[in-house]
């Protein structure tokens, strides 16, 4: 898939659930919509509590499609 190297976006997996979504459906999603970059939101709270599978989840699926990243630890 071609990339739209000027055009990116944001993904929060918190947001996605917010509205009702599958984090990891609504990211492949994402990924299939061929952005040039993704920027990729992750929690504090969540990686306290020892939850980074999902972050990993993400950072291995952008590897496989080829996808460039940008990762925000935040609130």
């Amino acid at each position: 898939m071609k990339r739209a190297t000027s055009l990116g976006t944001s993904f929060s997996p918190r947001k996605a659930r917010e509205h009702g979504l599958d984090p990891a459906r609504a990211f492949q999603q994402v990924l299939d919509m061929g952005f040039g970059l993704v920027r990729i939101s992750a929690y504090w709270d969540e990686l306290e509590e020892g939850r980074s599978r999902p972050l990993e989840d993400q950072l291995e699926a952008a590897d496989r499609a080829g996808q460039p990243l940008v990762v925000t630890v935040g609130m």
